[in-house]
């Protein structure tokens, strides 16, 4: 089976973080001070340098990568409402007006930052309790599920009171490793990078191992997704 499949093909589980992250990203380019020159090369290292600040507050769903974009735009503002202080050394009120709006555009970032830490404070509380984890993620399966139907353009849900057909007895679901591995890293993302890492379960688990399939497919697919969670639990 390939595990590599069109990501068009693999459903809300892997699309809509994609999507989130394309919103985040463009959202905040048209967020940010123009660069130092306007070239396209400064252009590159500006948008390069605000990823590179959102991936290193390790945010690991929507409202945490908005609230690290948040941070990242104001605090961009706070530094070139200085850099506008000094641009105009002559008039007195001028500058005063930069320098406040610099500390108000500061005073907004560190805000968005303390309010990241607390909602991944509070996540983390979460993915240590496993029931209140199936919980809630299948809350936002269904949320997702529910908003994307309403989107212009979707296929009409089926009727709630047509049932789809039992499968015959003799019917095996069709085992998808992708959808497999990212399942299981969304809902315990310590977990599956310490398999991931080890290329095997741990000697001596202290937590109810996945079935034999479910770690292969975690050790063989090689998603963005699984990709990104290797490199946050490097």
């Amino acid at each position: 089976m390939d595990i590599n499949p069109d990501p068009q093909s693999l459903g809300l589980t892997y699309l809509l973080p994609r999507d989130t992250y394309w919103q985040v990203i463009n959202t905040l380019r048209t967020s940010l001070p123009a660069p130092v020159n306007d070239t396209p090369e400064a252009l590159a290292r500006r948008d390069n340098a605000a990823i590179a600040d959102v991936a290193s507050m390790l945010p690991a769903n929507a409202s945490e990568a908005t609230l690290a974009a948040q941070f990242v735009a104001a605090a961009a503002h706070a530094h070139d409402c200085l850099r506008l202080a000094g641009v105009y050394p002559a008039s007195i009120e001028l500058g005063l007006k930069c320098r406040a709006r610099s500390a108000s555009m500061m005073r907004e970032a560190q805000g968005a930052r303390r309010l990241l830490m607390r909602v991944q404070a509070e996540r983390r509380k979460l993915e240590s309790d496993s029931a209140a984890l199936d919980r809630a993620a299948w809350t936002e399966h269904c949320v997702a599920g529910l908003m994307s139907e309403a989107l212009p353009g979707a296929p009409h849900p089926a009727l709630a009171d047509q049932v789809p057909p039992e499968p015959e007895p003799d019917d095996e679901p069709v085992f998808d490793p992708v959808f497999a591995a990212e399942e299981y890293a969304r809902l315990y993302p310590d977990r599956a990078a310490l398999i991931r890492r080890l290329g095997r379960l741990p000697d001596n688990v202290t937590f109810g191992p996945p079935e034999d399939r479910v770690v292969r497919a975690l050790v063989s697919v090689h998603t963005p997704a699984l990709l990104a969670l290797d490199r946050e639990y490097a």
